[in-house]
């Protein structure tokens, strides 16, 4: 009985909360949403289970957030011979 408590209502509650995002924000929000769940496992791990936080910890956390950063913020626009930045401001 425990192990269909922990299976099936998590997933079902993260099935829902995920459809409510995609809903509410559209996909390609939600999808960069998706490239946190490493991020919040590692932090979650630490805590409860007394993991130790290591430099690659720092590094996959710091790549994460600059992708996520250059995809909000910066829109590529590709030219016949080079590639500009622009601003999405």
């Amino acid at each position: 009985m425990v192990f269909f408590y922990v299976g099936i209502f998590p997933s079902l509650l993260s099935f829902f909360c995920w459809n409510k995002a995609i809903e509410s924000g559209g996909a390609h929000i939600a999808g960069m949403f998706f490239n946190l769940i490493p991020v919040f496992t590692s932090i979650l791990a630490v805590f409860f289970l007394k993991e130790a936080f290591t430099l690659f910890h720092m590094i996959g956390m710091l790549l994460i957030f600059s992708g996520i950063y250059f995809s909000t913020f910066y829109k590529l626009t590709f030219g016949q011979k080079n590639l500009k930045r622009k601003s999405m401001k």
